[in-house]
């Protein structure tokens, strides 16, 4: 008789269970979880902050060009949307020089003399008399390119809880 026939088998352990996780896996998902919610959180409000922009730019491309309050509904546009990125009272009380100078201090863009350029030629149009305010398609187009640029490349658009078109926001796009 063998004296190893009598011993038993060697018994091994059981698989390791990944269930109940360890305190430092609870840790992992949290943080994982933080990140998502916080990147959804940043591209919800940086949509709904582009969605100002983007409703300006479908207004200026819904104003015909033969339009004879052109100059008027482009800067209607221009100051909804300035009063939404900054402070109510900071742009929509503005006129002449003032609002001018306001243009030329929230943009970044390569030429600023054309801002000035079309803000003189927005106010110039804005009290022109009837007979001078004809529509000039050309110039028109122009000006809807410059608005349409501004928009689009103006300076830090800021946190803002103005009103445009009755809706109240708390979003800023940086």
């Amino acid at each position: 008789m063998n004296p190893l026939d009598q011993l038993a088998d060697i018994q091994t352990p059981g698989a390791v269970a990944w269930w109940p996780l360890a305190w430092g896996y609870w840790v992992l998902i949290a943080l994982l979880v933080l990140v998502v919610l916080g990147a959804v959180y940043a591209f919800i409000k940086q949509r709904t902050a582009s969605r100002v922009k983007r409703e300006a730019l479908v207004s200026l491309q819904n104003i015909p060009a033969s339009d004879i309050y052109f100059a008027h509904k482009v800067q209607v546009i221009l100051k909804q949307t300035c009063g939404y990125y900054f402070t109510q009272t900071a742009s929509s009380q503005l006129a002449g020089k003032a609002w001018q100078k306001f243009l030329l201090a929230h943009y970044q863009g390569a030429s600023p003399e054309d801002v000035q350029a079309m803000a003189q030629c927005i106010q110039h149009r804005l009290y022109a008399p009837a007979d001078e305010n004809s529509p000039n398609v050309q110039e028109n187009e122009k000006l809807r390119l410059w608005a349409q640029h501004y928009i689009s490349t103006s300076a830090k658009w800021v946190k803002s809880s103005s009103k445009l078109n009755g809706t109240s926001s708390e979003v800023a796009h940086v």
